[in-house]
């Protein structure tokens, strides 16, 4: 392609000089005779547009995984191709197909709304998007697909059905499948009413010796789970509510409920959360909750003018362990976390400038965290500071945008090492290519690893 444009410039160079002598004649000549005379010309039909392709080669001490994603879009839908070639994994070539058309999709999914909660009946907090999230599988287009493999069809508007399962990873086998419907009621009200099954087949789960679960294992045999999804606006109040059902051959039945609230206030946003759990219900994993009850509370807000504002955040969650199913030390007692984050930020013209303080409580007691950064079109200049059960960790990032280059560097140093990571990215209209080299004074086999990646824009 250079090649033909060197030759284009050099053929309009030579030719330029002639074309300016004839074109005062040849335009006088055009206005006296009426010719051409115009023609009606169709445009033309536009062709199929490119597929967007990524590929990225990384190298780093467990081996060298070359991986490539071609994306194609068009009037039907979506069309996916992800091919892995890792030398460190027993299967050293990786397929994944991807298709997504109206009423159907399948290859590489993510779980959305039920399925998602459902995972983990009791673990999303009261700020989660899950709740308002529609029951579905969405196409994993990125370039790494993930585990998760699904087909979802919808034969009528509102009326989904849906398979997925978790293909084999390295050291385990393969997840057992789990079939869903879902029907909205009625179709496509706003907000819908989601009511929905899963079954599935799974063996009984191994514990471990010298291992204490929390609850009861799972016995193995079929599972199924039922339920309904609704949400509610009352009074400029969200309410997103959730009841389930779940139970087997071998597993009794057990419930589920869930109630999520969101509302608005002079000052800010207020989120609150209850979800309970019997001791004999099951998610979609097989696994029993630990608690009966889990609650969260999330209060967001921003105030002050227009040079300066100040964000700040209180979340509050905690799960009430039942005393029969969690040891004998601390009977009587819940689990609750507690944070508190103020973030100020002004704005320094073509600049911005915000900070953070965190306050967070865990078995280990208070745990602090800080930052600030500053940050524009021209780049950006971090540093976070924080403090974990086993100490604390330091980290400066700085990044600088020259067009289409953008430079970026970064230190992560705990408990008296440091790691380095350095990255460049060149962006133009046709291709993004980007280079990464991470972990620098990390001893192998973890680091240092380097990744290049490039990516054409159809």
């Amino acid at each position: 392609m250079l090649f033909l444009s060197i030759i284009g410039l050099s053929c309009r160079a030579r030719a330029g000089g002639a074309l300016r002598r004839a074109a005062p004649a040849a335009l006088a000549a055009a206005l006296l005779t009426g010719w051409p005379p115009p023609v009606a010309e169709a445009a033309p039909a536009p062709g199929p547009a490119a597929p967007a392709v990524t590929a990225r080669a990384e190298f780093s001490g467990a081996g060298v995984t070359l991986r490539t994603r071609l994306l194609q879009r068009a009037a039907w839908g979506r069309g996916l191709a992800v091919v892995t070639a890792d030398d460190a994994t027993a299967a050293p070539l990786d397929v994944v197909l991807g298709l997504e058309a109206e009423g159907a999709l399948a290859g590489p999914v993510a779980v959305a709304g039920a399925w998602r909660e459902l995972a983990d009946p009791l673990g999303p907090g009261a700020g989660s998007t899950v709740f308002a999230e529609t029951t579905r599988l969405r196409l994993k287009s990125g370039l790494y697909p993930g585990s998760l493999r699904g087909l979802q069809l919808t034969p009528a508007p509102g009326l989904a059905v849906m398979g997925f399962r978790r293909v084999a990873a390295a050291g385990s086998g393969a997840g057992p499948p789990t079939l869903g419907l879902l029907a909205s009621l009625p179709p496509g009200a706003a907000p819908p009413l989601e009511v929905y099954a899963a079954v599935r087949a799974a063996a009984p789960q191994q514990v471990p010796p010298r291992w204490k679960l929390a609850a009861e294992p799972f016995p193995g045999g079929v599972l199924a789970l039922a339920g309904a999804r609704v949400a509610l606006p009352v009074a400029g109040v969200d309410l997103w509510a959730s009841a389930n059902l779940s139970g087997g051959a071998r597993a009794p039945l057990g419930g589920h409920a869930r109630l999520a609230a969101r509302g608005g206030l002079e000052i800010g946003e207020l989120r609150a959360l209850v979800a309970v759990a019997g001791r004999e219900f099951r998610g979609l994993t097989g696994a029993a909750a630990a608690a009966p009850l889990a609650w969260g509370l999330q209060f967001r807000g921003a105030a002050g003018p227009r040079d300066w504002t100040l964000k700040y955040r209180v979340a509050a969650s905690g799960e009430e362990l039942a005393p029969e199913l969690r040891p004998s030390a601390g009977a009587g007692e819940g689990t609750r976390k507690v944070s508190v984050a103020v973030t100020p930020v002004l704005h320094l013209g073509h600049w911005n400038l915000s900070a953070t303080g965190e306050l967070k409580t865990a078995a280990a007691g208070i745990l602090p965290a800080a930052g600030a950064r500053l940050y524009g079109r021209r780049g950006e200049v971090g540093v976070t500071w924080r403090t974990t059960g086993a100490g604390g960790s330091v980290r400066v990032r700085g990044a600088l945008t020259a067009a289409p280059v953008t430079a970026a560097a970064g230190v992560t140093a705990a408990r008296g090492a440091a790691v380095v990571d350095l990255g460049l990215r060149l962006r133009t209209p046709e291709f993004t290519l980007r280079a990464d080299l991470d972990k620098l004074g990390k001893a192998l086999p973890a680091g240092p690893s380097v990744t290049l990646t490039l990516t054409t824009h159809p």
